[in-house]
């Protein structure tokens, strides 16, 4: 189930395709219940997996190749796209991190992206909105965050 969710996004992504809770999905994939045949289609259906391979672990894993390899360039575009943002942002930066700290801060942020559905062209607009904001706002010397 950790692939099933893998593929679809995040928990919250899956929950929100299947229409289950997310709760729900948590105990299939902890092992302590199992899917009724029609959860297992939405959600073979919502990850992009083959039912029966979802049921049984048997047989091709992608119900459709060509779905995969879409999601999988939109996630490698969305990582491409937030590893920049955050080395130019580090750079900028008057104490830069460590590569071990950049790293954890770009895989919580994909997977945040992740969980509310942000992908690399939500991200690239958003981080325009708040490089002009920033760019624009007036400094306060003195303010305490």
């Amino acid at each position: 189930m950790v692939t099933v969710i893998r593929l679809a996004a995040g928990v919250s992504r899956l929950a929100a395709e299947t229409g289950l809770s997310q709760r729900v999905i948590a105990k299939y994939r902890n092992g302590e219940s199992d899917p009724s045949r029609e959860r297992l289609v939405a959600i073979a259906r919502a990850s992009g997996v083959a039912v029966d391979w979802l049921a049984t672990g048997e047989g091709p894993m992608l119900a459709d190749a060509d779905g995969a390899a879409a999601r999988m360039s939109s996630d490698e575009d969305l990582i491409r796209a937030v590893t920049q943002y955050v080395l130019t942002a580090d750079a900028r930066a008057s104490e830069p991190r460590s590569a071990e700290e950049l790293a954890e801060v770009i895989a919580r942020f994909v997977s945040h992206a992740h969980e509310t559905g942000l992908d690399a062209v939500s991200f690239e607009a958003l981080r325009q909105a708040v490089d002009h904001v920033m760019e624009f706002a007036p400094r306060q010397s003195g303010r305490k965050a």
